[in-house]
C-alpha cells in the first residue's frame, strides 16, 4: 500500500474518474435503510435482485477495468446503513471491507473521493424521523467522525452530502423518494437540517488532528427549470419556483450564510454566517436543465427545445446549461469538482454526442482559468437508479461489464484531460 505521506504528488493531478453510490451498485449487501423499507412497502422498485456482477464483491476487478478506461480517481459512497445497524454499534467486517476497497484504490494510484451520505440512512435513524428533527443530527456527526478517523490517512477528499436540495425536493415535496411526503414546509425544513448537519460535520472533522490535509466539501446538483415558452405566465411561475427550491436556496446559503424561503404557504429563514467557510470545495452535479411547459407529449411536463436532443430521463443534452452551471457555481469562489455528469442512454446512441459537447465546455472553462480540479462521469456500470429502478442505463459498461461504444470516447477524454491539464498554480 502507498505511504500516505507520499500522496502529495496527487495534488497536481486533475482528477478524472467515475462517480457511484454503493447502495446503487451493491444494495443487496447494504443494511436495513429508508430505501430497503420502501422496497418492502412497494413504493420504489425492487433493488434486491443482485446484479450479474456485484460491485461489492467485484470492486478490485472493477477498478482494474476503470484503469483501462483512463481513470485516476473514483468517487463512491460509504453506506451508513450497514456500518451502523444499531445506534453506536459498528460492523467491523463491513468496515474492513471498506478498508480493502480504499487500499485497492491506493494500490492502483486511484484517488478515492468518499461521499458520506448519498440519500441512504439506517432504518433506526429513519424511525427517529431522521433529519426532519435537528436533535438527530448528532447521530450523523458521530458516524462521520468515526469514519473520518479511520480512513483520513488514505482518503483526502470527502463529501458530506450528495445533492441536499434534490433529496429534500424528492422526498418531501414531489414525493418519489422515501418518505414519499408532499409538504413544501417539510421539504424546506429538511433541507435546512441537512445544511446544519453539513456545517456541524465540517467543524467537527476539522478539529481532528491531521485534518488540515483533508478537503471536505458538499455536492450540489444544479437543476434549473426553464419555461418552454418564456411568455407563458404559468410556465414562468412554476419554473421560477422550482428553480428556487432545487438550486437557488442552497447556492445563496453557501455564498452568504442566509436562507430565506418566503411564500404565502411557508416562511422559513435560517442564518449561519459561517456557512461560506464550511467547505473546502464545491461538488457540481449537472445532467441538464428541465425544460417545462405545455407540449403535445404530456400536455404539461418535461420537454425540450427544438434544437435539443432529449435523453431517456426527461433531461435534454444541454451544454449551454452546463456552461452556465459552472459560471453559477464559480460565484462561490471555491475550487470546483464536477462530481457527476452523465446521460441515460441504453442504446448508446446519443452518449458520444453528450460526452463531446460537455467536455468541450469543460475544456474551455479550464483553458479560461476557471478553478475546476476534477470531473467524474456517472457512472461506470449500469445500476439501480432510485425510483427508476434498473430501467434506465447510465453505465459506460453494462451490468455484465461489457463496454459500450462510448467507452472509447471516455478513454480519449480522460487522456486529454490528464495530459494537458496543469493546475499546479491553483493548489
Amino acid at each position: 500500500m502507498d505511504n500516505p505521506e507520499n500522496n502529495n504528488s496527487d495534488k497536481l493531478r486533475f482528477l478524472c474518474g467515475f462517480a457511484n453510490s454503493m447502495f446503487q451498485s451493491a444494495g443487496i449487501h447494504c443494511g436495513k435503510s429508508n430505501w430497503t423499507i420502501a422496497v418492502e412497502n412497494g413504493s420504489v422498485p425492487d433493488y434486491s435482485k443482485d446484479l450479474p456482477i456485484s460491485h461489492w464483491h467485484n470492486f478490485e476487478a472493477d477498478l482494474d477495468q476503470m484503469l483501462k478506461l483512463g481513470v485516476n480517481s473514483y468517487r463512491f459512497s460509504i453506506e451508513w446503513s450497514h456500518i451502523e445497524p444499531e445506534p453506536g454499534k459498528y460492523d467491523e467486517a463491513i468496515l474492513s471491507r471498506y478498508d480493502e476497497m480504499i487500499s485497492a484504490c491506493r494500490n492502483r494510484h486511484i484517488e478515492p473521493m468518499i461521499t458520506l451520505y448519498h440519500f441512504i440512512e439506517p432504518h433506526w435513524f429513519s424511525k427517529l424521523n431522521g433529519f426532519e428533527r435537528e436533535e438527530n443530527i448528532r447521530h450523523y456527526i458521530q458516524f462521520c467522525e468515526m469514519i473520518f478517523k479511520r480512513f483520513q490517512h488514505q482518503v483526502k477528499y470527502w463529501c458530506t452530502f450528495n445533492e441536499p436540495a434534490l433529496h429534500a425536493f424528492s422526498g418531501y415535496f414531489y414525493g418519489q423518494f422515501p418518505p414519499h411526503q408532499h409538504s413544501i414546509k417539510k421539504s424546506i425544513g429538511f433541507l435546512v437540517n441537512l445544511l446544519k448537519a453539513h456545517i456541524a460535520v465540517y467543524k467537527q472533522l476539522k478539529k481532528i488532528p491531521g485534518s488540515q490535509d483533508s478537503k471536505i466539501g458538499i455536492v450540489h446538483n444544479v437543476l434549473r427549470v426553464v419555461p418552454r415558452y418564456s411568455w407563458e405566465p404559468i410556465e414562468r411561475w412554476v419554473a421560477k419556483f422550482m428553480t428556487e427550491i432545487c438550486d437557488e436556496l442552497v447556492v445563496k446559503f453557501l455564498k452568504t450564510g442566509r436562507l430565506n424561503f418566503r411564500h404565502w404557504f411557508a416562511h422559513i429563514e435560517y442564518e449561519e454566517l459561517e456557512a461560506p467557510q464550511s467547505y473546502d470545495f464545491i461538488g457540481l452535479n449537472f445532467y441538464g436543465n428541465v425544460v417545462l411547459g405545455f407540449n403535445t407529449k404530456n400536455f404539461f411536463g418535461p420537454t425540450c427545445f427544438p434544437h435539443q436532443i432529449m435523453g431517456e430521463y426527461h433531461l435534454p443534452i444541454d451544454s449551454e446549461g452546463f456552461s452556465r452551471a459552472i459560471d453559477h457555481i464559480s460565484a462561490l469562489n471555491k475550487p470546483i469538482y464536477i462530481t457527476e455528469i452523465g446521460i441515460a442512454d441504453k442504446h448508446d446512441k446519443i452518449r458520444p454526442h453528450f460526452l463531446n459537447e460537455y467536455f468541450k465546455v469543460l475544456r474551455f472553462k479550464i483553458d479560461n482559468r476557471v478553478d475546476i480540479r476534477g470531473c467524474f462521469i456517472w457512472t461506470f456500470s449500469d445500476n439501480y437508479e432510485w425510483d427508476q429502478g434498473y430501467t434506465i442505463k447510465f453505465g459506460i459498461v453494462d451490468h455484465h461489464r461489457v463496454e459500450r461504444g462510448s467507452a472509447q470516447d471516455v478513454r480519449k477524454i480522460f487522456r486529454n484531460l490528464t495530459n494537458k491539464t496543469n493546475i499546479d498554480n491553483q493548489v
